[in-house]
């Protein structure tokens, strides 16, 4: 299956932003970034040595990334990724 076969139409794209289970997983992914800025806020990615909390912070920063990029998602973006997959 090549790529344009599977790249959604702007409906179907709609339809699957609006459907219930995609709104509880972008509900989900925005509770889980906020929870990670509460963390960092909070101190939660400190520690003792400097390379493990450069470590800490670059896995919280990396999750909230995706986190973003997810809740954030356009068919652009979408079909953009696809087409560069060739």
């Amino acid at each position: 299956m090549n790529n344009q076969e599977i790249s959604p139409e702007l409906e179907q794209f709609q339809a699957w932003k609006e459907h219930p289970v995609t709104q509880e997983l972008m509900r989900w992914a925005s509770l889980k970034r906020k929870g990670l800025m509460e963390q960092w806020a909070a101190g939660g990615f400190s520690a003792s040595f400097t390379s493990e909390m450069i470590a800490k912070n670059a896995g919280a920063t990396g999750a909230c990334s995706v986190y973003e990029e997810l809740i954030d998602l356009q068919l652009e973006d979408l079909n953009t990724e696809l087409s560069n997959d060739k």
